[in-house]
């Protein structure tokens, strides 16, 4: 799961595409309590998502920019 992550979330941030759904789906699977290096990852795309957000395709909206957000800070 942690290779996956870091593969997609590289694409992404590479070719400035912002996450589908299905992908915003997979990231609220992981556990990542388990996978403390993946919620670092996730964290780290998401402040990068708010710094790119004007130059992300497709634009994303504020409903995905908030999931991506609460999936990045999981509730303690």
């Amino acid at each position: 799961a942690s290779e996956w992550l870091h593969w997609a979330l590289n694409v992404h941030r590479h070719q400035a595409l912002f996450p589908s759904p299905e992908v915003l789906d997979h990231l609220e699977e992981l556990d990542l309590d388990a996978l403390p290096d993946a919620a670092n990852a996730i964290a780290d795309f998401a402040r990068w998502v708010d710094k790119e957000r004007d130059t992300l395709r497709p634009p994303p909206d504020v409903e995905r920019i908030e999931r991506l957000q609460r999936i990045s800070r999981p509730p303690s």
